[in-house]
């Protein structure tokens, strides 16, 4: 079914089935011994501001397929769903969540969410924590504890500034919601000079601009438009409607990964994430940007698979080690 009709909106899906036993290899995180019963450990993947689900697909969600089946959407407002003309804030974003839960009979999951979308999956774990099975935020700004991301406090802020300007777009270095101004910037841009706006992306995503940033200029304008002619912009920065506050993560007791990027931006929630909440696990990844997942897809789904090993108990005996020898590249700050 590609589309759910919900309430207010409607939403484009894709539901990868779980894999067949015989189709997983043993050594493989993920992997099952043949004979066991199909698993049901849905996994639910949300993707962040100005994407949607071909974030996530072909190249990383078949990967959990070995853990249950695994829903992809389109949140509102982007990919294929419909644009109401308003309900972007994080409430609604995480209403709608809940209701295409239901419609899917999907009782509980495994919710995986890049940037804006952590904010979704965290609200939902916090007013259903039935619902949520475990959580893996990769590199998610939490506003409540982060409510300001100036390009100026922004690792790669300087860098990306220098770029822009070399191609003729100038930007408020001292705008609280820096992020957000660079991908209108590079909409606009997109649209008006689609070449120069591949060379910018690559030059500042890498890979992970290469393969398509804004979705090339049909998805840029589709982009410019949700923010000109909808409530989204004053909803993403609306400091003061957020469903959650910093006091109340300490209530999260679902077990947590937390993804950051060392060029990334969520150093800062990370480390409040890893002082409040009981059962986070925080991995910094080095030398990778904020789409790593795109650009370095393997050090996105090394330690998201190990850690679904561990809650789901699905790890493979005699690959432990093999898994702890791969993870050489990373610095762990993990709680006991």
């Amino acid at each position: 079914m590609p589309y759910v009709d919900l309430p207010s909106v409607r939403l484009h899906v894709m539901t990868l089935p779980p894999a067949e036993a015989d189709a997983i290899p043993n050594t493989a995180p993920g992997a099952r011994a043949r004979g066991q019963p199909p698993p049901d450990q849905p996994v639910i993947m949300i993707h962040g501001l100005a994407a949607n689900l071909a974030f996530w697909y072909p190249a990383l969600a078949p990967a959990f397929q070995a853990y249950g089946p695994v829903l992809l959407y389109d949140q509102r407002g982007h990919g294929a769903s419909s644009a109401p003309a308003s309900g972007y804030d994080v409430v609604t974003l995480t209403d709608d969540l809940l209701a295409l839960m239901d419609h899917q009979g999907i009782d509980a999951a495994h919710l995986i969410a890049h940037s804006h979308g952590g904010m979704v999956a965290v609200a939902l774990a916090l007013s259903q924590p039935a619902r949520v099975r475990s959580l893996t935020l990769v590199d998610t700004r939490l506003r409540p504890v982060q409510p300001r991301l100036r390009l100026t406090d922004w690792t790669p802020g300087p860098r990306w500034r220098e770029a822009l300007a070399a191609a003729g777009v100038e930007l408020d270095e001292h705008n609280n919601e820096g992020g957000l101004v660079v991908l209108r910037a590079l909409a606009r841009l997109q649209v008006e000079n689609p070449e120069a706006a591949r060379r910018l992306a690559e030059t500042m995503m890498g890979a992970a601009g290469r393969r398509g940033g804004l979705g090339g200029r049909r998805g840029a304008a589709r982009w410019l438009r949700l923010l000109e002619e909808t409530s989204a912009w004053a909803d993403f920065t609306d400091e003061g409607r957020h469903p959650f506050e910093r006091a109340d993560l300490v209530r999260l007791k679902q077990p947590v990964l937390a993804l950051v990027a060392e060029q990334g931006m969520a150093r800062a929630s990370a480390r409040v994430l890893e002082d409040m909440c009981p059962r986070v696990r925080v991995r910094e990844v080095p030398g990778v940007g904020h789409f790593f997942p795109l650009s370095r897809p393997q050090a996105f789904l090394r330690p998201t698979l190990r850690f679904l090993d561990r809650v789901t108990g699905r790890r493979t005996p005699g690959r432990a080690q093999g898994a702890r020898s791969s993870t050489g590249a990373f610095s762990s700050r993990a709680k006991t």
